[in-house]
């Protein structure tokens, strides 16, 4: 998505667009849906603060049991950019040289939904992941596996003590 700085007006100015995850360089697999992208871009002299709003599914997989899941992205994020390099802003403006005609928003864009993801992905907050001898989704059925506890160091401890 790109905005021409040339054609706003001074004020709002209202974009909405449906962009793919090849234009976004997101992986195919956790966003194969389109992403509904509505902006509102707000010139204020040597200012442009552009709000957008995002909707779109990802399409993710269980860090536990490894079964697919969607999950809803509903998100609102705000840039401020500056069309004036010789000022001196605040750390969160985004600085952009005045010759440019197109502002390009694709890398907010993507970074906006990757951070969105959580860093585990469960498929449900109670899920029990997989059997780690059998493999079998402990979310479907118990398995008949007992897991003996882990002992090494107990044993390794013990050994010691008996040669000294």
């Amino acid at each position: 998505m790109e905005i021409a700085i040339a054609e706003l007006k001074p004020g709002a100015n209202h974009f909405e667009a449906e962009e793919d995850w090849q234009s976004l360089e997101l992986p195919p697999v956790e966003f194969p849906a389109a992403i509904t992208i509505r902006s509102l871009a707000d010139l204020e002299g040597r200012l442009l603060t552009v709000r957008h709003h995002l909707l779109t599914t990802a399409q993710l997989t269980c860090d536990r049991c490894l079964r697919q899941f969607s999950q809803s992205i509903d998100l609102d994020e705000r840039f401020i950019f500056a069309i004036d390099p010789r000022s001196e802003y605040d750390d969160d403006v985004i600085v952009v040289q005045s010759e440019e005609q197109l502002l390009p928003l694709n890398q907010n864009l993507r970074e906006m939904l990757l951070l969105t993801l959580p860093l585990q992905k469960l498929c449900r907050d109670d899920c029990q992941g997989l059997c780690p001898l059998c493999g079998s989704d402990l979310n479907q059925a118990k398995c008949d596996c007992r897991l003996a506890p882990d002992n090494s160091l107990k044993v390794a401890l013990k050994q010691l003590k008996e040669r000294s």
